[in-house]
């Protein structure tokens, strides 16, 4: 049995990340299976405070708030689909810094999922965790094309299809890596 395509947003050291309200499922290119613009808090994904992380829906959005430096933080709807593109629209809060966020997918626990981080010095970095050991799938310090990742907060889309026997990592539609 294939491995179900589970989404989940990773945010790494990050101040805040937010999918920008008003977004429609027409606005993303390819076939939309599930699409949430965040504005209903009914939706499922991770809520949780407690005094260090802030995660929930806030103003039509959904946000990830840290208030120091901490370890990754993931956050999941729970929904799961067997094959397709997970993708999701995000940029940084003032008076965030930069920093790194991504997408986790084929996710089955803790231990086993494939990950995808754009990084706030410019690379990106594709990897995968089987049974708790984490394997790094794309080379060592590989570069974001100049001028892809929009800074200043811009809007980004940060995706991954998969398929059957593929994985595709995008940042703004643009392919970075494939496994």
């Amino acid at each position: 049995m294939r491995p179900l395509l589970a989404a989940g947003i990773v945010v790494f050291l990050a101040a805040g990340v937010s999918h920008a309200p008003g977004q429609g499922a027409s606005d993303l290119p390819g076939p939309a299976f599930v699409f949430d613009d965040f504005a209903d808090p009914g939706t499922g994904w991770t809520v949780r405070s407690d005094g260090r992380t802030e995660m929930g829906y806030r103003d039509g959005t959904y946000r990830i708030a840290m208030a120091a430096r901490s370890p990754v933080q993931l956050a999941s709807a729970g929904q799961a689909v067997a094959d397709g593109r997970v993708a999701i629209r995000l940029r940084d809060l003032s008076p965030s810094a930069p920093h790194p966020a991504g997408l986790f997918v084929r996710a089955q626990d803790a231990g086993n999922f494939h990950g995808f981080a754009v990084l706030s010095d410019g690379s990106f970095l594709v990897f995968h965790y089987v049974d708790g050991v984490f394997v790094q799938d794309s080379p060592e310090g590989a570069l974001v094309p100049s001028g892809l990742y929009r800074r200043d907060g811009a809007e980004n889309d940060i995706a991954i299809e998969a398929g059957a026997s593929r994985l595709v990592f995008l940042l703004n539609y643009v392919e970075l890596f494939r496994i």
